[in-house]
């Protein structure tokens, strides 16, 4: 065994080819990684062996699914190391670890953990390198979700700012040529809009940010203050006497309240009358408006999309980040009172 197979430091499968490539030896790092016994692996498929430990990949179309070879690099792959002394086993390194390195291929194994697989062939079979980049998967999705995030953000700006930036430009000018009082309260409240709106992008852009440290939280008494800055002396609101303590982020669970309590008083009115009520693996919460449509319950979680005249369209956006922040998930349904209910689980969290 070459020294470059035995100290490898991730998982490597030698196999030697036939009908169907059968492995010869896995190295060190590979009975690390996934707590397997070496020579049970020994003369398996190859696909069964790496089945085995939880990884589906057909070693036979590696190559072409991943298209132009890689460049060989002395510099930056051990596999392609030139040193010709004899490393104890009979042969040389060189000829035990030929270059002919193909580009990775990306499969998901078990756990949802994810492999690039990269192929070493030799004259009678090859070598198979594992290298563990769920973490470079992950910050990939979430750099993807930010960057719909501030797509979401420059839609905003450019489009829903414009329309009160222009109405405030226009009033002041009248206000200007006539001194009418009318134009002042016309640019004042466009002034108003354009604040509710800098505040709303500013909170949707914390709240999907990674949430790295929680603490119980009573999540009644969050609710209670809450419901505190909602501004419609009207509106009731029930709060279960089941509802218990829950793991979270203190402040941005007070966010996810905040917003939909008034999307509830925007949507249907400050009399409106609201529900929050524990489900077991979770906590539901419900008014009696007329409800959202069933075809549009999809999209109101998108920035910017609103069912209403005059909100910004990213209180829900807001809601649902805040919860995918915390690993839960929200749906929404029609309510016990033919409103909108809102049910969120963080039974998998």
């Amino acid at each position: 065994m070459s020294d470059f197979f035995a100290s490898y430091p991730d998982p490597v499968v030698r196999y030697r080819e036939g009908d169907r490539p059968t492995v010869t030896a896995v190295n060190p790092a590979f009975v690390r990684q996934f707590s397997v016994d070496a020579d049970e692996l020994v003369e398996e498929p190859v696909e069964a062996a790496l089945t085995a430990v939880g990884i589906d990949v057909d070693v036979g179309e590696l190559e072409s699914e991943a298209g132009e070879a890689v460049p060989d690099s002395d510099e930056d792959d051990p596999s392609t190391d030139t040193d010709d002394s004899d490393n104890g086993a009979g042969h040389t390194d060189t000829d035990a670890v030929p270059t002919g390195l193909t580009a990775e291929v990306v499969v998901t194994g078990a756990g949802d953990s994810h492999y690039a697989i990269r192929q070493i062939d030799t004259d009678d079979g090859g070598y198979l390198l594992l290298t563990d980049v769920s973490a470079t998967v992950e910050r990939r999705r979430a750099l993807e979700a930010d960057n719909d995030r501030l797509e979401g953000f420059a839609r905003t700006v450019s489009h829903d700012l414009r329309n009160p930036l222009e109405v405030a430009q226009s009033r002041l000018m009248a206000a200007r040529e006539t001194g009418d009082e009318i134009h002042f309260e016309k640019t004042e409240a466009a002034h108003t809009r354009i604040r509710e709106l800098v505040e709303d992008v500013l909170t949707l852009a914390r709240s999907g940010r990674t949430i790295s440290e929680t603490e119980p939280v009573d999540l009644a008494a969050v609710v209670s203050e809450a419901w505190e800055t909602v501004d419609a002396p009207a509106a009731t609101l029930d709060i279960d006497a089941e509802l218990g303590p829950i793991t979270a982020d203190r402040e941005r669970l007070r966010t996810l309240f905040e917003n939909l309590f008034r999307n509830s008083v925007e949507h249907v009115g400050t009399n409106v009358s609201i529900s929050v009520e524990s489900t077991g693996g979770g906590f539901v919460v419900a008014d009696d408006g007329p409800g959202i449509p069933s075809d549009r319950r999809d999209e109101v979680f998108e920035a910017g999309v609103s069912t209403g005249n005059g909100t910004t369209g990213l209180g829900l956006s807001i809601v649902s980040d805040i919860a995918a922040a915390h690993g839960w998930t929200v749906s929404l349904t029609d309510g016990p009172d033919g409103g909108a209910q809102f049910a969120f689980d963080h039974s998998s969290a």
